[in-house]
């Protein structure tokens, strides 16, 4: 009888524990599946947080991100320095180019404009065809003069890099070359979100933005155009001829305007110059004036110059005539 009563006892431990078993398993199991699920929905996010942020500067995206920026319709008052340029010619380009050709061209020039707006802290506020707007002083600023010299070494950066780009261009024949030309102005602007319930559009607007556009279109090729309040915060910096006063809708008096000429290095930049000048040999290099994208393109030719110079210095070693043996 006790034997029979042990015996239940040892089968009901088994069959509790199997149960047990059975139980944890199926919790295990009920955990991974939300593991795995909270991984995927984790994943689907970054995908697409990863795509919006190429519809938004990458300013906005992160104050959106962090909550800082809500869909509230409503704006604020900033000091803003106001950036536009397009591209010279650029109708004539259109009829110039087959509809691939162009796109590739354009799509090239944005992406390396972009890098440059934000290698300087610029906010990308929207593309219009050719045309780029971008400004400082929101959703950071550094102060109104801080923000401005920014502004000015942003746009002579793109010219800059324009340039090159142009040299690939002519070179692979598209087309004879093309130019910038920008309208930089400061003023204060309302800057936040405007639009309607079903959607917004975070941007600025005043008679200060109107300006910088009208700047811009009375800008020459290749010209930089200041307003007398962005000149006025950069003058310390800036070497610019004064330009005829600009009448302007929405002004009561002419507008003085500046084209810029140079701009002093930052501080410390001399420092970074590297100028050699010997025999077949010139190198004049200041990586403060160079973007990043310029860097790195520069560091490959630099690499690539100097494998040729290892593989010219290995045959001239192979090519040389043993010396006699002594007798």
């Amino acid at each position: 009888m006790a034997a029979v009563t042990f015996g239940a006892m040892i089968l009901t431990a088994v069959l509790c524990a199997k149960a047990n078993w059975q139980k944890t398993k199926k919790n295990v199991s009920a955990q991974v599946d939300h593991a795995l699920a909270e991984s995927d929905r984790a994943k689907t996010m970054e995908n697409v947080s990863t795509r919006l942020s190429k519809y938004l500067s990458a300013q906005l995206f992160e104050e959106i991100l962090t909550g800082r920026q809500t869909d509230a319709i409503t704006s604020k008052r900033k000091k803003l320095t106001v950036f536009f340029s397009d591209i010279v010619g650029f109708t004539e380009l259109t009829d110039s180019l087959e509809s691939e050709e162009l796109a590739a061209l354009l799509n090239r020039y944005l992406t390396e404009m972009t890098h440059i707006a934000e290698e300087h802290g610029g906010t990308v506020d929207k593309f219009i065809s050719d045309a780029v707007v971008i400004y400082f002083g929101d959703t950071h600023s550094n102060g109104a003069k801080q923000d401005a010299e920014a502004c000015v070494r942003m746009a002579l950066a793109m010219k800059e890099r324009v340039h090159s780009l142009k040299q690939e261009w002519m070179d692979l024949g598209l087309l004879n070359g093309f130019d910038l030309r920008i309208g930089i102005n400061t003023g204060y602007c309302n800057v936040g979100n405007f639009g309607s319930n079903q959607r917004v559009d975070y941007t600025l607007i005043s008679n200060e933005v109107n300006l910088a556009a009208r700047l811009e279109t009375a800008a020459g090729s290749g010209e930089v155009l200041l307003s007398g309040k962005t000149y006025a915060l950069v003058k310390d910096v800036v070497t610019a001829k004064e330009r005829a006063p600009l009448n302007v809708k929405g002004f009561a008096r002419p507008v003085q305007t500046y084209q810029v000429e140079t701009i002093e290095s930052p501080k410390g930049a001399e420092t970074q110059t590297f100028h050699v000048d010997e025999p077949n040999l010139t190198l004049n290099l200041n990586p403060a004036h160079l973007s990043q994208s310029d860097r790195d393109r520069y560091a490959d030719i630099l690499r690539n110059a100097l494998g040729k110079l290892d593989q010219s210095t290995s045959q001239n070693k192979t090519n040389e005539t043993p010396d006699p043996p002594l007798k």
